[in-house]
């Protein structure tokens, strides 16, 4: 053990192995004592999260960790046995957070985000946000690098890794895989602090910034109003048959614009049953908000 100082007052301010990020902060009780505590936070429980990289299953286990301290976590058990053999590695950082809202109390939530990796996916990360304490799981993201993705993501709509020049939708870009919340609704805004450490993982790994989505099944209007919008529907495909019977346009952003000022504003109910998934992107606007939102929050690495 190294002692690496000691003021006046006989406080101890750190142990442990020289430049090692782990250290415990310790100090005495009282002068002219040699009893001591540890400022820490250990804390031990059993910890489920889920598995973004399997079909419906949560990986747990119990874990005893230190709730200040940047560690990994690693649970090793899951819920269904023919993914026994498959655990799931967290980054844990007290320090990579974010705001919530409790729907019912309208009280504010703040959420620890955690991030996790497949190696069996190279490109594909997941972030998890969890209470404070980590004993649940609010919702969650998952994102796939695509550096080269009219080479190496084929097997993604033509919609999503061509280029569209007046947008700024070119070349690399993160294209989100799911993004769900776990509450059933109790708990806004995960989908706003998923864009959010969206634009930060694009900024992470090198990419500018460049996001592209599908709105699955009645959740177009939702990703409207948080301020995504609609990429050109290619001609002749289903989506774009299906609108310009419905509604004479293949312009998704004019449709909704027309929907919501029209049905929302009066609090009438849009129908949505029935319209196709549709690819989408994060426009420049609020990739600038959240980017700026981010340095604030001091949650982009320093360069």
């Amino acid at each position: 053990m190294q002692i690496n100082s000691i003021d006046k007052n006989c406080y101890i301010k750190f142990y442990g192995i020289p430049n090692s990020k782990n250290q415990t902060k310790i100090t005495f009780k009282g002068q002219n004592t040699d009893s001591f505590e540890r400022n820490s936070n250990f804390k031990k429980f059993e910890m489920s999260v889920y598995n973004p990289y399997l079909s419906e299953a949560y990986n747990y286990d119990t874990v005893n960790i230190d709730l200040s301290k940047p560690q990994i976590i690693e649970l090793g058990k899951n819920t269904k046995p023919r993914y026994a053999d498959r655990k799931l590695t967290l980054d844990y950082d007290p320090d990579r957070t974010g705001i919530l809202t409790d729907k019912i109390t309208g009280k504010q939530i703040k959420s620890v985000v955690l991030k996790s990796k497949d190696d069996k996916y190279k490109d594909i990360f997941a972030y998890h946000f969890m209470s404070e304490d980590l004993e649940k799981e609010f919702g969650y993201i998952s994102l796939e690098n695509c550096f080269k993705p009219t080479i190496e993501k084929l097997y993604l709509q033509y919609d999503l890794i061509r280029d569209y020049p007046k947008l700024g939708v070119t070349g690399p870009r993160v294209f989100v895989l799911y993004l769900k919340n776990l509450t059933n609704g109790k708990i806004g805004g995960v989908g706003k602090l998923a864009d959010k450490y969206t634009v930060k993982h694009c900024l992470e790994n090198g990419i500018e910034p460049n996001v592209v989505s599908e709105a699955g099944p009645l959740s177009h209007v939702a990703h409207y109003l948080k301020g995504k919008r609609f990429l050109p529907l290619e001609p002749n495909s289903y989506a774009a048959d299906f609108f310009q019977k419905r509604f004479a346009t293949t312009n998704v952003n004019k449709i909704l614009s027309m929907l919501i000022a029209r049905y929302e504003k009066n609090g009438m109910y849009i129908d949505l049953r029935g319209w196709p998934i549709v690819p989408m992107y994060m426009p420049l606007n609020i990739i600038k908000k959240y980017t700026k939102e981010l340095k604030a929050e001091n949650l982009l690495p320093k360069i």
